[in-house]
């Protein structure tokens, strides 16, 4: 009769050690709130997602492309916990160069307010910030931001949001033309493409035969559609502003090629 009061309550300690040890946490549905050249940060088209995709916004890792602006609004996020056990969480973001060799924006970490949302389930949001994640970074370079979270509780502890380690990567590659001088236009706007600065100019110059430009461009920058600067937008002369890392355009026109710096 010992023996099998014995091997009853084995079972049951054996039982309840189970239990803990496959009690959990873990993440869904979980987003990086950007606003990409100016695009706003209302979802879906500032929502990037990172970890499982949840079919809304844009995934973070397919990359960001050629950006003149990029700004960190926040983040907001949905992670679970077996017997509810999260009390916090944040997010971290860093910029590197491409290569890694270069630290524009060292690890930050940003800790959200936690809200639950019922049974083991939790939502972490972060909103508001406007981080000018292109802040330091010269003209034309290709970065990468990582990004990664972290949820924490009393008993089970930390859960990482990280790719396995590896965290979620997006590239991206700052605007490589700039202008400055033009009537209308704030002085350093960035443009990836001469047509697009040239448009602005276009768009917004109003001093007539009294506006000279200077123009930056830190990379070669390969047109397909044609670069008109009207010059009864009040365009007197574009000049090419020297300066470390800055290039002298190479224009193709209708009567051939030119490189030289100053007026165009």
């Amino acid at each position: 009769m010992k023996r099998k009061i014995y091997s009853l309550t084995l079972t049951l300690l054996l039982g309840l050690f189970s239990w803990n040890v496959t009690a959990g946490s873990g993440w869904f549905s979980d987003f990086i709130k950007l606003n990409v050249n100016g695009s706003g940060v209302a979802g879906p088209t500032g929502f990037y997602w990172i970890g499982t995709d949840p079919s809304y916004g844009s995934s973070l890792v397919a990359g960001l492309g050629n950006v003149t602006s990029l700004k960190l609004d926040g983040a907001d996020m949905k992670y679970w916990g077996d017997v509810g056990d999260r009390t916090g969480g944040s997010f971290f973001y860093e910029i590197k160069s491409a290569d890694g060799v270069t630290t524009y924006t060292a690890a930050t970490e940003v800790i959200w307010t936690q809200t639950a949302l019922g049974g083991n389930d939790f939502q972490g949001v972060s909103s508001g910030l406007n981080v000018d994640l292109l802040a330091g970074i010269p003209l034309g370079t290709a970065c990468k931001l990582t990004v990664w979270a972290k949820s924490w509780g009393t008993s089970q502890g930390d859960s990482y949001l990280s790719n396995s380690g590896a965290n979620y990567v997006a590239t991206f590659t700052v605007g490589s033309i700039s202008i400055s001088g033009a009537t209308g236009i704030t002085n350093g706007t960035l443009y990836s493409t001469l047509k697009g600065a040239f448009d602005a100019i276009n768009a917004n110059a109003s001093g007539v035969n009294t506006d000279e430009i200077a123009l930056k461009i830190a990379g070669n920058t390969t047109e397909t559609a044609t670069a008109v600067l009207n010059p009864s937008k009040g365009v007197n002369t574009l000049t090419t502003a020297a300066g470390s890392g800055y290039q002298a355009p190479v224009i193709t026109l209708t009567g051939g090629t030119t490189s030289a710096a100053g007026s165009v």
